[in-house]
């Protein structure tokens, strides 16, 4: 009954998001093209960075980046969003996180299809291209079991919400977005990529753009650490499933 609700939810919030833009879909392609266009002019054009290849480098990193924020920004709230409707019909709280983090995939899908031809016109495909959608996957567990926490955590400490936006703001200035892992001094690598979006974004370059195998032990850590938050995020929701609605602004 709630996978039907989940559905259900998403394609409206997917018909009503298109409805409100102007460029329909293609809002979604746009919104991440214009960012890489600003990156290249600023990197490229003012500051003579980036070299040859820097297109399809900002391509991989802006879309993983952008995907992973909106979702978790709007999972965070999926809960506070939804009092008026869990104060009239008990719904598990979890629904909301996932409907949130659904959507953000149905979007983010969108762009890859065209983010994949792109990188084909850019790049000559690999067999290893197969292990981008392992890397997705991994990413996929992160954003669920950050949106899963933060919806529980959020109408507890609703200042979180306008903390938020500044924090992935400076997130994506340490996630390698727009600058190359070799920029980073040596010993300092291995403190970048626990930041799990700093290494997910470098996986994503090592087997779209270098032809190279991704790290199997360092996606399997992100994804136990990602299973260990999702766990507690659903406990959580359950134990405090029937104060959420009580907690209005």
């Amino acid at each position: 009954t709630y996978v039907r609700y989940i559905i259900y939810k998403v394609k409206s919030d997917l018909r009503a998001d298109v409805t409100k833009n102007y460029l329909s879909y293609f809002w979604w392609i746009l919104e991440p093209c214009l960012m890489i266009a600003v990156f290249y002019v600023v990197f490229v054009k003012l500051f003579d960075r980036g070299g040859e290849g820097f297109v399809s480098f900002l391509l991989l990193g802006v879309t993983s980046w952008m995907w992973f924020q909106s979702s978790v920004l709007s999972a965070s709230q999926s809960i506070r969003k939804a009092t008026g409707l869990t104060l009239q019909v008990y719904i598990p709280k979890y629904v909301f996180p996932f409907s949130a983090v659904l959507f953000g995939v149905f979007q983010y899908l969108f762009v890859m299809v065209v983010l994949l031809a792109l990188l084909i016109a850019l790049v000559p495909p690999t067999l290893f291209w197969f292990y981008y959608f392992l890397v997705f996957a991994v990413q996929l567990l992160l954003i669920l079991a950050l949106s899963t926490l933060l919806a529980a955590l959020v109408p507890f400490i609703p200042d979180l919400t306008k903390l938020l936006p500044s924090l992935t703001r400076m997130g994506m200035f340490v996630s390698g977005v727009f600058y190359p892992q070799s920029l980073i001094p040596k010993e300092y690598v291995e403190y970048f990529r626990y930041n799990p979006m700093a290494g997910l974004i470098m996986e994503y370059r090592k087997v779209m753009l270098d032809g190279l195998l991704p790290d199997f032990i360092y996606l399997g850590k992100v994804a136990l650490y990602s299973a260990i938050l999702l766990a507690l995020g659903l406990w959580m929701l359950k134990k405090f499933d029937r104060i959420y609605p009580r907690l209005v602004e």
